[in-house]
């Protein structure tokens, strides 16, 4: 689950939130170099009754995969250049894009449970076939 965002090789990507980058990985099958970012859950509801879902998760996690580059960061600001979009992974041969998911814990793993990220940010950002949201 996630977003394949259109964008040529070289665009910068962009933190979506304040937070820190906790992994950089290197040819990872499937999403190239690609770079995790640990930021707090802004739907996070600590008084909520129900354990599942994403009111429980406190930390989410941002995955952005197919990257050129990946700028030495630590701590990031939302809206800051975090690195830049390439072809590596399964984006070879393919239109080049980002992919940008959202983990509900870590590590990544195939396992690892997932939200669309419009379920966090809207669906503004995300355009499929000249139409933007669903």
């Amino acid at each position: 689950m996630g977003w394949d965002l259109s964008a040529r090789p070289g665009t910068a990507v962009y933190a979506v939130a304040d937070g820190r980058i906790i992994h950089r990985f290197h040819n990872v099958r499937g999403y190239g170099d690609a770079i995790v970012l640990e930021f707090d859950n802004p739907k996070y509801d600590p008084w909520s009754r129900i354990c599942v879902g994403l009111p429980s998760y406190r930390k989410l996690y941002a995955v952005y995969a197919h990257l050129s580059k990946i700028l030495n960061l630590h701590a990031v600001l939302k809206g800051q250049v975090i690195g830049y979009t390439g072809t590596g992974g399964n984006a070879a041969g393919e239109s080049p894009h980002l992919h940008f998911e959202i983990m509900l814990e870590e590590p990544l793993t195939p396992h690892s449970p997932r939200v669309d990220p419009g379920e966090l940010f809207g669906y503004s950002f995300y355009v499929c076939e000249g139409r933007t949201g669903r």
